[in-house]
């Protein structure tokens, strides 16, 4: 070791000592911080995949929504090929969870995902070999769920070639000739009916009957007259404010309560008029988390820029999904949600829509854009809320849940829906349909309550 006159270290024999320890620190934060699984403890079992999908060593392993291990090596073989996970040691993992390969997130990215399985079903223990679902993409799911409402669609067209043809009851109906006889013998009861009207009027005039010999009678017409000149003597005497009855039409206060009457009958009228009310319902399903949403709601829209909604939603969670609790798979049972918006319209002919409130019992806002679509309406909308976290639904989607949908009316009151849940973690295709019509008698039922108040 080169030192100097006194015995010391030279200046280049301080810095090579420097320059080792920094090295060594490097190391070890690099160790640390990079997440390297040298000092950590894991057990490792086989999964055979028909594809991976693009997926690479060292890319993460979820089981039910959280990060537990990385992939140690991809190995190709005849027919299968060999992925080998390293899985954080403690956890166990049931033989009948599902494991897929999924994208990462909408920004590109792959990893292994676990679903969590049942305890009957027995876990599985290192160097176990068992068979991967395959890959469970954005572009996959979005194929299964175009190729689901394309069956609907050709059901929904045999349905209607079955009424043009005259199949089933409802067809007959509508191409029976019986129909039309019944309609033609309707026609003519109405001529009927419509003669025999003028044949009484003739004999009125003639003086047949009770009400001809009546309406001819000269002393009739003089005792109708004595009728009427005493009424109009009645008329006289209120109007003066003579009796009880007088003093009760002519009083002032009888008559501001009158006008007060009308005034609110012209607020209620005119609130009727303007009112729209809707009621609907919708199922949404998302089936790669084995869970679906069905939706109650009723709209209220007091003018064209602005509407508001009330209603719930209720979740049917299957036990193999992720968002399962203990509670959960115990109750079995529906879980329901508040739904409580307020919506602005703005732009051209209030094509966008901004809105806010609770979606399926969370803060959340959303945005809608409303178009045509071959001639028939449409919307697209992008919406979030925060996630849920309770003893009955465990959402793994940190901090809230951000989706992205379209929705088509492809028949009168009817739309199909399809679209993508939680864009920003593992995105999952959702596809559904829905039902919403416009309530007249409703709406008057709402203004009267108004106007009561």
């Amino acid at each position: 070791m080169p030192a100097t006159a006194n015995g010391k270290p030279g200046r280049e024999t301080t810095v090579g000592i420097l320059f080792f320890v920094a090295l060594g620190l490097l190391g070890v934060f690099t160790i640390l911080i990079g997440d390297i699984p040298v000092f950590k403890q894991t057990w490792s079992f086989d999964v055979l995949f028909d594809d991976v999908g693009g997926l690479e060593k060292g890319q993460d392993v979820l089981y039910a929504g959280g990060q537990v291990g990385k992939i140690r090596e991809i190995q190709s073989e005849e027919t299968k090929i060999r992925v080998i996970l390293d899985i954080q040691k403690g956890l166990r993992v049931y033989r009948d969870g599902v494991i897929t390969i999924e994208e990462k997130s909408a920004l590109g990215g792959m990893r292994v995902a676990i679903t969590r399985g049942t305890p009957a079903a027995g876990t599985l223990a290192p160097g176990d070999e068992v068979q991967g679902k395959g890959l469970n993409t954005l572009t996959t799911q979005i194929k299964d769920a175009a190729q689901k409402i394309s069956r609907l669609a050709d059901t929904a067209n045999d349905a209607l070639s079955s009424l043009k043809e005259g199949k089933g009851t409802l067809g007959k109906l509508w191409s029976e000739e019986a129909v039309y006889n019944d309609l033609k013998a309707a026609i003519a009861d109405l001529k009927e009916t419509s003669a025999n009207f003028r044949s009484i009027t003739r004999k009125v005039d003639g003086g047949e009957g009770i009400l001809g010999q009546f309406v001819n009678d000269n002393e009739s017409r003089d005792n109708l007259k004595d009728i009427l000149a005493s009424w109009k003597n009645v008329s006289k005497k209120l109007e003066s404010g003579e009796g009880a009855l007088g003093d009760l039409v002519m009083n002032p206060d009888t008559k501001k309560d009158f006008k007060e009457t009308l005034v609110k009958f012209k607020e209620f009228g005119n609130s009727v008029t303007k009112l729209k009310t809707f009621l609907g319902t919708s199922y949404t399903s998302v089936p790669e988390d084995h869970y679906t949403v069905t939706k109650i709601y009723l709209r209220l829209e007091p003018r064209e820029d602005r509407y508001y909604l009330i209603g719930g939603s209720f979740f049917r969670i299957q036990d193999s999904s992720p968002l399962t609790t203990p509670r959960t798979m115990l109750d079995d049972e529906l879980i329901g949600k508040v739904d409580v918006q307020i919506a602005q319209r703005f732009l051209d002919n209030n094509a966008m829509t901004f809105r806010g409130g609770f979606i399926e019992g969370k803060p959340g806002l959303g945005l809608d854009y409303a178009t045509t679509c071959y001639g028939n309406p449409f919307v697209a909308t992008l919406e979030g809320r925060a996630s849920w976290d309770d003893s009955r639904i465990h959402e793994a989607y940190d901090p809230f849940l951000l989706r992205a949908k379209v929705d088509m009316t492809f028949y009168k009151y009817f739309h199909l829906m399809v679209g993508v849940n939680s864009l920003t973690e593992r995105p999952r295709g959702m596809y559904g349909i829905g039902f919403e019509f416009q309530d007249q008698d409703l709406k008057y039922l709402l203004g009267a309550m108004g106007t009561g108040r």
